[in-house]
């Protein structure tokens, strides 16, 4: 069994982290493998995941979906993944938070990422890419009172919902 993570040790993650199958993962002599393929070998020189596979002989697993944020996990529909590092962990939802439209009031465009200021919001986002000019709300998760991830961008206000992360 591989260890399970909660929103509340979702900083532990060292991403990106990838999506794996539910029920046929296993891990044998520092080797993590999926239906018969080789995911991970922590036996080859490399300090990530994407280094040590290009070590591998033997027939590698595709790693199609990879998680760079906790919102991409939760986005995932999935639970269980393995890191950059390579340790393969089981992601559990347990809270209901409230998720919230709020309208975006800035968008700083830096390099590599996107800095996102919201109204009513003191503490600004950091996104990967910015959202295009049509979207002006965003969907906010709030962990108790506090505002904790943006989800999503729209371009109308959605109504206030549930989710569980």
């Amino acid at each position: 069994m591989f260890p399970t993570i909660t929103w509340k040790h979702v900083r532990n993650i060292d991403f990106p982290a990838y999506k794996l199958p539910i029920d046929d993962v296993t891990y044998y002599e520092g080797v993590t493998y999926c239906e018969g393929k080789v995911v991970d070998d922590r036996n080859m020189p490399g300090d990530t995941i994407g280094k040590r596979r290009l070590h591998v002989k033997e027939p590698l697993y595709p790693l199609r979906f990879s998680a760079f944020n906790f919102i991409d996990i939760l986005k995932a529909g999935h639970c269980h993944f393995i890191t950059n590092k390579g340790i393969v962990f089981s992601y559990k939802k347990t809270k209901y938070c409230r998720v919230l439209s709020v309208r975006i009031k800035e968008i700083i465009t830096k390099d590599t990422y996107s800095i996102v200021k919201l109204q009513g919001i003191q503490s600004s986002f950091i996104c990967n890419s910015p959202p295009s000019p049509e979207f002006i709300w965003a969907s906010v998760i709030y962990v108790g009172e506090f505002p904790w991830d943006i989800t999503d961008f729209y371009r109308y206000k959605q109504l206030e919902l549930r989710r569980k992360i």
